[in-house]
Formats: C-alpha cells, structure tokens, sequence
C-alpha cells in the first residue's frame, strides 16, 4: 500500500514538472495562426460547451422577445457589432474576424446548437481565450435581447433578404446610431 501511494504522488510530481517545463520553456505555441491539434479542439469545445450549459441558469427571453422591433434593433446591433468576426448572410467577416483562432462560427449556422438562454449567457459574459467579448460590460440586457432575437431569425434569412434589411435602414440609421450612442454611454456610467 505504501508503495501504492508513493507511486501516485511521484507520478503527480512528474506530470506537474513536466507542465511546468512545458510552460516556462516556451515549447506550446500560442500563435494564433497555428491551427489546434485536434485534442485541443475537443478539449477547448468541450469545456466551453459545459461551461456555458452549467452557468446558463434561468435566464427568460421577455415576454416580447422576436417581436418586429426587437429583431429591427437587433439587426442594427448585429450589423455593427458581430458582422466584423461572424460575417452574414452574403457577407464574409472582415480582416478582424479572418484573423481570429479559434475562427468565429458562422452564426447562421450554429446558433440552432444553443437555447436562447445559452446565446444570452455566451453574448453577455463572452468566451475567454476566443475573441469573443463579453458584451455585457457595454451593453443592457435590453440590447442584447433585440440583438438575440434577430441572431435567432438567421438561419432563415437569405443573402438578398440581409442586404434588403441593410438597405431600408440607412434611412433610419443616423437615429438609431444616436440611440445607441445614447444607451451605450449610459451602461458604460453605471
């Protein structure tokens, strides 16, 4: 039993030094355009995946949650703030987004993998290590309600369909930039 034991606190010993050595050596790269390996891959997703499903909680849509206005306002959130990373129907993402590792998804395909609680939780708090921020430090629940509901109607939304939506707003876009503006000060003076 003795030589049980020593035999499990000599291999946690060589495990921790080998971690240490890894780290200090410089020996992992952390270069952004080397691809994961495919264990870090999995490691990464799975973890993040839990991670968000076990903080997740109780978090209820509003009432009016895809409602036309909330999902009108929620486009103009959407075309300012994720566009850049996420791209769009009809859109790739920008040099920022192309340049991320782990890639951002594309939205319209993956937002079906999660409930609308885990997308407010992932879009509130952010994915660390990812390039995903956490919106909830500049932005009210309000707003990332109206930006969820319009993220939900991707899938459904054609290439034309996202430019018609881009073109009927220049109009009203001036107004909303000031109300944004307007919001976004606030939150961030609370």
């Amino acid at each position: 039993m003795k030589f049980f034991i020593l035999g499990i606190i000599t291999a946690v010993a060589v495990l921790v030094a080998a971690g240490m050595v890894a780290i200090y050596s410089g020996v992992y790269n952390v270069a952004a355009d080397k691809p994961h390996t495919a264990i870090e891959t999995w490691i990464l997703r799975t973890a993040m995946t839990n991670s968000v499903k076990a903080r997740t909680g109780a978090m209820t849509p509003p009432s009016d949650f895809g409602a036309e206005n909330r999902i009108h306002e929620g486009f103009h959130l959407f075309d300012e703030m994720c566009v850049q990373c996420h791209g769009a129907p009809g859109k790739k993402p920008g040099e920022v987004g192309m340049g991320l590792s782990p890639h951002p998804p594309e939205l319209s395909r993956v937002v079906t993998r999660w409930n609308t609680a885990q997308l407010m939780w992932i879009v509130k708090h952010g994915i660390i290590a990812t390039g995903m921020p956490a919106f909830g430090r500049t932005h009210t629940d309000e707003q990332l309600w109206n930006l969820l509901s319009f993220v939900q109607k991707l899938p459904q939304l054609t290439p034309e369909q996202y430019e018609a939506l881009d073109g009927s707003s220049v109009q009203g876009h001036g107004q909303h930039d000031q109300q944004h503006d307007d919001q976004h000060d606030h939150q961030r003076n609370r």
